[in-house]
């Protein structure tokens, strides 16, 4: 207590982080890979998302839910949208991992499989029932069709999913049922 080495909460060490790190080594190898918050550059710390000294809440978390504490700094992604993604509203982890991960934009897999999780269901097609046109394909690109229209095959590359649906959290454009625009 009377040799505090931060800058504020008279911590054992300069950040907030390195204190909680030295029971949590899980979470700093999270937070040593490539997409991860400021938390290293010291933008933020563990207490930006968690109270350690208030244990009411799940890992004590400073909103009254995850999404809630996710939707302080992502205000873009709360909505409310006319078309929305189910797991978007469930809960963000599902898809993106909050401390650290070696895929883009902290998800927990890499695209596609991310959405394959839910969307394909393992037997040889898709499963959610709102995609047929994925679903039945297209073997080849009609004539005339752009550089890079999506057929059968172009579905199953690097990113593919987000080529056409760009806005996975929700969309409030009329066609936006498809998360298209």
């Amino acid at each position: 207590m009377h040799d505090a080495k931060s800058a504020k909460a008279q911590l054992k060490t300069k950040q907030d982080a390195d204190t909680c790190y030295t029971c949590h080594q899980e979470m700093r190898a999270k937070a040593q890979r490539t997409s991860h918050h400021p938390v290293r550059e010291g933008k933020m710390g563990c207490s930006s998302c968690h109270n350690p000294h208030d244990g009411a809440t799940p890992k004590m978390v400073k909103g009254d839910s995850i999404n809630e504490l996710c939707y302080t700094c992502h205000a873009e992604k709360r909505g409310p949208f006319a078309f929305e993604h189910a797991p978007v509203r469930d809960d963000c982890v599902s898809c993106h991992e909050p401390h650290g991960t070696n895929h883009p934009r902290l998800l927990t897999q890499k695209m596609p499989n991310l959405c394959y999780n839910c969307h394909f269901t393992g037997s040889g097609h898709f499963g959610s029932g709102d995609n047929y046109s994925t679903e039945k394909g297209v073997q080849v690109a009609p004539p005339g069709a752009p550089s890079g229209y999506p057929t059968v095959n172009s579905r199953f590359i690097e990113r593919s999913c987000r080529t056409c649906h760009v806005k996975v959290h929700g969309s409030n454009h009329p066609s936006g049922a498809y998360f298209v625009r």
